[in-house]
């Protein structure tokens, strides 16, 4: 063992400085014994003791200098002695971390893919230094890219020299997604080089439920190289290439047009997209240099790529992934991480190419068949048959056997693209075989049918069967909440309680229904919100406020948003039974309230809706003249519904604070004199040549009009075009 001490930082004590006497003992390059090793310690103890300061002031009650100061060289010494050695050539050394200017300042011409990058105009210059700063502030994730490119950067290399492709271009995958396969973004792209689903199935990989090859990096790296190259051809640069890989080829090329020029560094595109080629740019800075941003790594350092073998699986019904460890002699882990795009606990049926561990290739199928060959004889002696019964849902069936609505897809193909069952349809099941009990009886039941007008609550139910809540829940498994909703219901009760089952009911639900006498509060309605369901269109719907719906559901008082299945208290004039017509309630005159808002740049609707607890489309309805997409700078008053003016700004505070736009839209170009505009709510089947031929207007005021309209946009029934019309 080699140790080297260097100890001059220490003597540096004196005055601040090094003494030119200062250097570096000599190495010890042999191991020394006990009685060497100890003298060796005492004679440079000694040594720095009378070299350590003489002007440190001592308490009157400390011992001599000379006997203080050898024990604090003993302690420094040994200090430096037996630390962790830290260097490749395990000599001990001060670590040294350059420093942040050091760190942004390129001297050498900096290039993507052999096109240079224009660092001489100060706008470029900062926004590289930006880029280089935000990632050497995160150096923990950076010495993970380090370590991780040694395990994925052979493949991409190959793959992209097989190709003629810049070498530059495996940065891309490191920007994406720092070499993970299962990470995500909120536009649900994945896998390493981040495809959404219909790019990456329109480039050959397969997405669906059972496999995502998004996540594999020999698919996606292949996908990813065919993608680049046709971004190349059309757009006939790399940097627009990569930046349309980001943004979108349409929406690169829109931008390009309008803005007439194809210089990426001065494109005013999303602001994502802005700092996506220097993203790249300071990933192979760091990645190609890592020694000047104080990376010292050796190659024993980097993780390594897994040595494998590749095997072809014919699958004829589905084979769970511990079959194939159990053939590969390893376990169920190592083939997840191997197949990375195997999503669930089994291989689907058809055929794959998976790998397994170097060496087990070649035994493979001599140890599979017969592991598979036991299971599906376990499988055939564990099936059952059930006929569906009226009233029978998949997640009922379900969960009376103890199994996952996917697996009765599994087991029965013809469920396949299905939403509902037919009484009669007969159902495989395989029985889940426990080693403790076996699966609990479904106790004898009566099926009867409820007619609900409103609400009804299990508890009812319970009663006019002689049963209690949980038995009737444990019967109707589909039945969320505590009560049944409006309309006609088949459910199961306990056997024997089903003949005057209709009988006993009724005088209870007669009994406990609310009525109204004079000066009492208006009878109760139980709601269930709806996919879609707002607050402000529920209180139309039943001709309420906002703020009733508030005071009748305290739940809703920290709440922002409904889900579907919730249940709503309304307090209104006469009950709406099944089969009487539910007349809609107009709003009443001044069904809102006033608020004003100060906007300092730019505030979207979706911020105004979602601290008013309501959608955009609503604010839009109250406010018809409203900017489409948001306020500009300045001072407005708005509308929004009754009862959220009191607790509108206390709500829209955090939501403004926490946004960033990406990009402010323009403002519309105001109406020339002598004209005036109108909105033109979309119908079934118009299209926008129908649209300018019905109004007299050419196709591109239109567009001008409408800002992000243009003839390749999609109408839909509902949406709301601007009209300009001379008076």
């Amino acid at each position: 063992m080699t140790i080297q001490c260097q100890y001059h930082w220490l003597l540096s004590l004196r005055g601040g400085r090094v003494t030119p006497t200062t250097r570096p003992f000599k190495k010890i390059s042999t191991m020394p014994t006990k009685g060497q090793f100890m003298t060796k310690i005492h004679i440079i103890s000694n040594h720095m003791a009378r070299n350590m300061p003489k002007n440190i002031p001592l308490p009157k009650s400390a011992p001599p200098r000379p006997a203080l100061l050898k024990p604090i060289a003993y302690f420094l010494l040994s200090v430096l002695l037996f630390s962790p050695i830290g260097s490749a050539a395990d000599t001990l050394e001060i670590s040294r971390f350059p420093s942040l200017i050091s760190a942004v300042r390129i001297s050498s011409p900096l290039d993507f893919c052999g096109e240079p990058v224009p660092l001489d105009e100060p706008e470029v210059r900062e926004r590289m230094e930006r880029e280089m700063l935000m990632s050497m502030g995160r150096r923990y994730q950076a010495l993970l890219w380090i370590k991780r490119s040694g395990r994925y950067f052979p493949h991409i290399e190959k793959v992209l020299e097989q190709n003629g492709m810049p070498d530059d271009l495996k940065y891309i995958a490191v920007a994406e997604s720092a070499l993970l396969p299962h990470i995500g973004s909120v536009k649900h792209a994945i896998g390493f080089w981040q495809f959404m689903k219909p790019t990456g199935q329109s480039y050959g990989l397969r997405i669906d439920r059972a496999i995502d090859e998004r996540r594999n990096i020999f698919a996606s790296t292949r996908a990813a190289t065919q993608y680049l190259k046709d971004l190349h051809e059309d757009l006939g640069s790399w940097t627009l290439a990569a930046a349309a890989y980001n943004m979108g080829q349409r929406g690169l090329e829109r931008r390009i047009s309008a803005q007439k020029t194809r210089n990426y560094y001065h494109l005013y595109i999303p602001l994502e997209t802005q700092r996506y080629i220097f993203r790249i740019l300071s990933v192979k800075q760091i990645l190609s240099n890592p020694e000047k941003y104080g990376f010292y790594l050796t190659k024993k350092d980097l993780y390594r790529a897994p040595s494998f073998d590749r095997v072809r699986v014919e699958v004829s019904d589905h084979l769970p992934v511990q079959l194939i460890a159990q053939a590969s002699s390893t376990y169920y882990k190592r083939i997840k991480d191997l197949n990375p795009e195997i999503r669930g606990d089994s291989l689907p049926e058809g055929s794959h190419s998976i790998l397994v561990p170097k060496g087990t290739g070649s035994q493979f199928h001599a140890l599979l068949a017969p592991l598979a060959a036991k299971y599906r004889s376990t499988q055939i002696a564990s099936e059952q048959r059930y006929t569906v019964k009226k009233g029978d849902t998949l997640s009922g069936i379900a969960k009376k056997f103890g199994v996952r609505v996917s697996d009765l897809k599994r087991w029965n193909k013809k469920l396949k693209g299905k939403t509902h069952l037919h009484p009669g349809d007969t159902l495989i099941i395989h029985k889940k075989r426990s080693a403790k009990a076996d699966p609990p009886v479904t106790p004898p039941f009566d099926r009867v049918r409820v007619e609900a007008k409103g609400a009804l609550a299990l508890q009812l139910i319970a009663q006019a069967s002689s049963s209690t809540v949980r038995e009737i829940k444990e019967l109707n498994p589909e039945i969320r909440g505590d009560s049944l909703p409006e309309g006609s219901h088949s459910i199961l009760v306990p056997e024997g309680s089903g003949e005057g089952f209709h009988d006993r009911l009724t005088p209870l639900v007669a009994k406990n229904r609310p009525t109204q006498a004079p000066g009492d509060h208006a009878p109760s309605e139980r709601y269930i919100v709806k996919q879609g369901d707002t607050l402000l269109g529920i209180a139309k719907k039943f001709g309420v406020q906002v703020s009733d719906l508030w005071r009748w559901n305290k739940g809703l008082e920290d709440e922002t948003h409904l889900h579907p299945g919730d249940e709503l208290v309304i307090h209104q004039e006469g009950v709406i039974h099944q089969g009487e017509s539910a007349k809609k309630t107009p709003p009443a005159r001044g069904s809102f309230d006033w608020v004003r808002i100060e906007v300092s740049e730019y505030l979207p609707l979706q911020l105004i809706a979602q601290a008013s607890s309501s959608a955009v489309r609503e604010i839009k309805d109250l406010n018809p003249g409203i900017h489409e997409e948001g306020l500009f700078e300045g001072s407005h008053s708005i509308k929004v519904p009754k009862g959220t003016g009191s607790r509108f700004h206390a709500n829209l505070a955090p939501l403004a604070a926490d946004y960033q736009p990406t990009q402010i839209p323009e403002r519309a170009p105001p109406p020339e004199p002598g004209e005036t505009h109108r909105h033109y709510i979309v119908r079934k089947g118009d299209t926008l040549s129908s649209i300018a031929e019905k109004f007299g207007v050419p196709m591109p005021s239109l567009e001008q009009w409408n800002k992000g309209l243009d003839q390749q946009t999609r109408l839909y029934p509902g949406d709301r075009l601007v009209i300009h019309e001379e008076q």
